[in-house]
């Protein structure tokens, strides 16, 4: 029998400590003393008439009581969405864990299940109206057994067993009301919390900011096997923590550090792949093409002469005859399994048929160190998310990634680790570009790479929403002049991954800058040397941005949700200028779910402290950056951990034993954190703890008041939400989110 809503408020209000059950016993018994009377009122209404919740705690118990309505009836959707084979259980899940998460995270009814599907492109507009018109088109049994099967988590022990889909029960509370900051949390469909593990204490101010010993001129200390080096920020008697996945309980028992899985939602990873939209997107032109027109590459060595890549090639052709593999036969009758684009001709791996794809583009000034970034990004990220976050990362195509492979083996798989080498720089010509004629044109392509993202199957996620969890990645190595004003043109519309972009890294060399240098002699007492040239960097940031608005068609007014990550190079000359000693790795490890967690809290403080330094000597980047996004995070790097030796020729060469990589992961953690896919360390509020904050949102940016200071400065809602170091005063404070992020 379903609960009446007078009933469910009150059970709400006991199960979020709010009322104790004999509270509750009493409200009720009067409320019907006074409808027998004929005055008739609502519960909330009682409990602020006599005075034992506030507006607020009302407010908020009203608010889980709806959300609790609406995840019953989106349940019902998404089982029908299931049972007419319109997406997967996986599938389903991951939006329900998606709803949860919002309504937990931004206080605010969530999306309902329809909005969620047709964001992540599951289905359309007209499918979702004929859901929500068709309520009894699926029998009460077939409904039950469906949504127990795509609702029930995973069970860790025969004790654990999922509680049953109705109103929450009411459970007696001791002591005080508690303060009013966040919406009671609505156990529904059966929603389990990890098993919690020994509590790991919440860390001092002191150790905010600590790194591991490392020597003397160095990020790093000698690399070593063994565990305390997988994870330096470990200690020799480290406590665990507890996990929260998506769909489980969002509050472990007080004194855990909680890892959990919070989405930024205003950073999604489109659905690009075909299984969802019928389209592919050409990784070489960024063309966005349907699945029928893909074009296939002859293998009959007589099938040769291409009108887009010349006479030299083999010959594309749109097919009419395919083998039972889905392969396509050409004209001499061979079969042919290549696949390529209908503009370009180019070849198209099969994993972007396959998976979703998000394009991340790198942007920097000739010289600031993109190839040696991109390389050490690479090669560190195939170590690490396997070993750490239960992701494998591979070439997604040998092939095409032939010239990635190239650098890595450079640097990181030299055959003598003591004899100098170096990355060619890149030209705006050459092997990293193919030439093909489109439009009856000459045109210049960059040649992409392209990765695998997948999770493995140790991974806490694997079982439930594993497949939501494949990404192909897309980078490209442009030559810095292609940002260049003036060098967009038909002829070499390198820089045209924009259009099709999720993220931005810009990479900012602050030695090219003159002011900088000067800040940089100072601290160094005049040691330090002229810098052989400078470099306009706000100028290639401003191009970047003016192309972005011009290739997707947008207006100068306002700011977009594109992601950009400032991300400054070359650390290790210029750690000097910055206060405290960062930690060697922002992640942490957790033996209870054998995963590690990003320290948000971390790379928001080092993303001041940068920002701040930034403001001070070259303020036009951080200016440009935060006028045109809402995202905005500054991320210090080092692609080599110490400077490279000048030769007699005017090349740069460094020893691949000496080649120390420093936070060059950091970025795309960071993105995948934003989008869900990694873990992050939440350090709930506790006694004693750092202080909150007086914060006020101004446009997109929230003014901060530091606690126990006059200091007030302007930041990105990208920062809020976590314990930070003030970069002025040194104090350890706490930064309140407000509303979503």
């Amino acid at each position: 029998m379903q609960a009446s809503p007078d009933v469910l408020f009150g059970s709400i209000a006991v199960k979020g400590g709010y009322l104790t059950e004999a509270q509750l016993q009493r409200l009720l018994d009067e409320q019907a003393l006074g409808a027998h009377a004929g005055k008739d009122c609502t519960l909330g209404d009682l409990c602020l008439r006599q005075g034992v919740l506030s507006e607020e705690q009302v407010q908020l118990v009203a608010l889980a009581q709806q959300y609790f309505e609406v995840r019953s009836e989106d349940k019902r959707i998404a089982a029908l969405v299931v049972q007419q084979g319109l997406a997967t259980q996986a599938q389903m899940t991951n939006a329900l864990d998606q709803q949860k998460i919002e309504y937990h995270r931004d206080r605010r009814l969530p999306r309902r299940i329809g909005q969620i599907l047709q964001d992540e492109g599951l289905l359309d507009a007209e499918q979702v109206g004929a859901l929500l018109s068709a309520p009894s088109s699926i029998g009460s049994s077939t409904l039950h057994a469906v949504r127990a099967e795509i609702l029930s988590p995973p069970i860790d022990s025969p004790a654990q067993a999922p509680a049953a889909e109705s109103a929450p029960t009411p459970l007696p509370r001791q002591g005080p009301v508690p303060a009013c900051s966040a919406p009671p949390t609505v156990p529904i469909g059966g929603d389990l919390a990890f098993p919690p593990t020994t509590p790991l204490a919440f860390p001092s101010a002191t150790n905010l900011n600590e790194s591991a010993t490392a020597p003397k001129g160095s990020l790093h200390s000698p690399q070593t096997d063994s565990r305390a080096e997988r994870h330096p920020d470990r200690r020799s008697s480290v406590r665990d923590t507890a996990t929260i996945l998506p769909g489980d309980h969002p509050r472990p028992p007080s004194g855990h550090l909680m890892y959990i899985y919070r989405p930024n939602a205003r950073f999604r990873l489109p659905s690009t792949s075909p299984r969802r939209t019928g389209k592919v997107t050409c990784p070489h032109c960024w063309a966005a093409f349907p699945v029928e027109d893909t074009l296939f590459i002859a293998r009959h060595q007589e099938l040769v002469g291409d009108a887009v890549l010349g006479p030299g090639e083999r010959r594309r052709f749109l097919p009419s005859r395919f083998t039972p593999l889905g392969n396509a036969i050409d004209a001499e009758g061979m079969e042919c399994p290549d696949r390529a684009c209908p503009t370009c001709h180019l070849r198209l791996p099969r994993c972007l048929y396959e998976r979703d794809s998000f394009f991340v583009s790198i942007v920097g000034a000739p010289g600031s160190g993109k190839s040696y970034y991109l390389t050490a990004l690479t090669w560190e990220l195939r170590r690490l998310l396997p070993k750490e976050f239960n992701f494998s990362f591979a070439d997604a195509d040998p092939e095409t990634n032939q010239w990635l492979n190239a650098y890595e083996e450079t640097l990181f798989l030299s055959p003598s680790a003591d004899r100098p080498v170096y990355l060619k720089k890149t030209e705006l010509q050459g092997e990293l570009y193919q030439q093909v004629v489109l439009n009856g044109m000459p045109t210049l392509l960059p040649r992409p790479s392209i990765l695998t993202l997948r999770p493995q199957e140790g991974h806490p996620r694997y079982i439930r929403s594993g497949e939501s969890l494949s990404r192909n990645l897309v980078l490209y190595d442009n030559a810095g002049e292609h940002f260049q004003p003036g060098r967009d043109t038909p002829a070499e519309p390198g820089t045209q991954h924009l259009v099709r972009s999720q993220a931005l890294f810009f990479l900012v060399d602050p030695t090219l800058d003159p002011r900088f240098q000067e800040r940089l002699r100072k601290a160094s007492a005049g040691t330090t040397g002229a810098h052989p040239r400078t470099q306009r960097q706000d100028v290639l940031l401003s191009e970047t941005i003016n192309r972005i608005l011009r290739y997707r068609g947008l207006g100068t007014a306002g700011k977009v949700d594109l992601s950009i990550v400032v991300i400054v190079t070359k650390f290790d000359a210029w750690r000097g200028l910055l206060n405290g000693n960062p930690p060697q790795s922002p992640t942490r490890w957790s033996d209870s779910r054998n995963i590690s967690a990003l320290d948000m809290d971390a790379v928001t403080t080092m993303s001041l402290a940068v920002r701040e330094l930034l403001l001070e000597t070259c303020p036009e980047v951080p200016t440009l950056a935060e006028g045109f996004s809402r995202s905005v995070v500054y991320i210090p790097v080092s692609a080599l951990g110490h400077a490279p030796s000048e030769g007699v020729d005017g090349l740069y060469y460094i020893k691949p034993r000496d080649i120390r990589p420093w936070w060059v992961t950091v970025p795309f953690l960071y993105l995948l954190s934003q989008a869900g896919f990694l873990p992050v360390i939440d350090r709930p509020p506790q006694a004693g703890g750092p202080p909150t904050a007086r914060v006020e949102l101004h446009g997109d940016q929230l003014r901060v008041e530091v606690p126990g200071s006059e200091t007030r400065y302007l930041v990105p809602q990208s920062h809020a939400g976590h314990v930070v170091r003030c970069p002025r005063t040194g104090t350890v404070y706490r930064i309140p989110a407000l509303g979503p992020i």
